[in-house]
């Protein structure tokens, strides 16, 4: 990733965890805890006003890159 890519994504973080704070919270507890350890699966689901609904998950391997496990232990 380039620095200004970079200096971006730390200014949207910034952002993001300044209106959603309980977030980096909740991931650091969940990893203090073990729970994203190998094999677990991390879901999300939105739900629109109107009732839509949206959802991902990502399965925990043990072939992630180490940029995705530095960024889940670091929050």
């Amino acid at each position: 990733m380039n620095p200004l890519d970079m200096m971006k994504f730390s200014s949207l973080w910034s952002t993001f965890t300044a209106h959603h704070p309980k977030f980096p919270k909740f991931i650091a507890a969940a990893s203090r805890k073990g729970v994203l350890a190998e094999g677990s699966v991390i879901a999300m689901q939105i739900t629109t006003p109107n009732g839509e609904t949206l959802e991902t998950n990502r399965f925990r391997s043990g072939t992630g890159s180490a940029a995705q496990k530095n960024a889940l232990e670091s929050v």
